[in-house]
């Protein structure tokens, strides 16, 4: 997304020279390294080549829906905003042990994963609890938040 607006913003501003091609490749390079990468840059006034790397190269697109999904949530939520991830418990906790269920209420926070859910199983089991158990989305088991 930086590289795209990269991209933009100096496509607007300035005539490439050799010097920023080659900046750019080797920024390329640098980010993306072997990647299938397409890229050409059009003047907007009469539709000239300012950079072009592989331009002629068609490839299936990248997520650039991305950029517009991205722009409308800084827009909307602005950057300060934050996900949250809460869990609810009911029933009973008697001698460290919850008779109940516990319940993980998510806010679309895409970066909640695995490894999460793991270190809430650690941190539960560090409460000397007798027994913790979590489904596993995947497998579809329960497993001992020791294994």
């Amino acid at each position: 997304m930086l590289l795209f607006l990269f991209f933009i913003s100096f496509s607007c501003c300035f005539a490439f020279s050799h010097t920023y091609a080659a900046s750019l490749d080797s920024t390329i390079q640098q980010k993306l390294g072997s990647s299938n990468v397409s890229v050409s840059v059009r003047s907007v006034d009469n539709g000239e080549i300012i950079y072009q790397k592989n331009g002629d190269t068609p490839i299936k697109p990248a997520s650039t829906l991305k950029l517009l999904t991205a722009s409308a949530a800084l827009d909307v939520l602005g950057s300060d905003y934050r996900f949250h991830t809460y869990f609810y418990i009911d029933g009973e906790i008697k001698n460290k042990t919850l008779n109940g269920n516990i319940y993980i209420y998510g806010t679309e926070d895409s970066t909640f994963g695995k490894n999460d859910f793991q270190t809430f199983a650690k941190v539960l089991k560090s409460k000397k609890g007798k027994m913790v158990c979590f489904l596993d989305g995947k497998s579809k088991t329960i497993k001992n938040s020791g294994d």
